[in-house]
Formats: C-alpha cells, sequence, structure tokens
C-alpha cells in the first residue's frame, strides 16, 4: 500500500542493491551542484500555492494544483484528506 516508493519489484532486488550505490552517488552529486536552485523553486512553489488558497478564483490551474494536493497525499490511506496542504502551510 505504499505509494511512489523508491524500491525494486519481485526478482529485481539483487540488480538493485547493485545499482543502488552509484545512483545514490551520481544524485547527491548532482542534487548538491543544483541545492539552491532547487531550494528556491521549492519556496516559489510552496508560496504560489500558498497565494491559490489566500486567492481562490484568481488562477484555476493553481486553485487545481492546491485541491490535488489535498486529495492525493496518501492516497486515502489514513493521514487525513488535507495532510499535504498542512504541510505546505
Amino acid at each position: 500500500d505504499e505509494v511512489n516508493i523508491d524500491a525494486p519489484l519481485p526478482g529485481e532486488l539483487e540488480p538493485y542493491l547493485k545499482k543502488r550505490p552509484d545512483y545514490d552517488r551520481r544524485r547527491r552529486e548532482l542534487m548538491g551542484r543544483r541545492s539552491e536552485e532547487i531550494q528556491e523553486l521549492q519556496r516559489r512553489w510552496e508560496l504560489r500555492l500558498l497565494r491559490a488558497d489566500a486567492n481562490p478564483g484568481e488562477d484555476y490551474r493553481w486553485d487545481r494544483r492546491w485541491e490535488i494536493l489535498g486529495l492525493i497525499w496518501r492516497q486515502g490511506l489514513g493521514e487525513g484528506q488535507l495532510e499535504g496542504q498542512e504541510i505546505v502551510k
């Protein structure tokens, strides 16, 4: 019942474990070089979501993004339907 989890499927564990250290190293290198850019994008995204919450109807695309954030968190597995929105706030 996990959603969007990086885990091997049955029968894929051995290749997964073999390749995972290289993946982790390359990901750290990539993310490290772009860490400030990623943080800025995250900040802008969160601010835009909060603006949509404060100004419904201003931009239907962001209204929908805000709505979906509340609906998809944990795929209805007991985390509370608006949990994703509360995290952004």
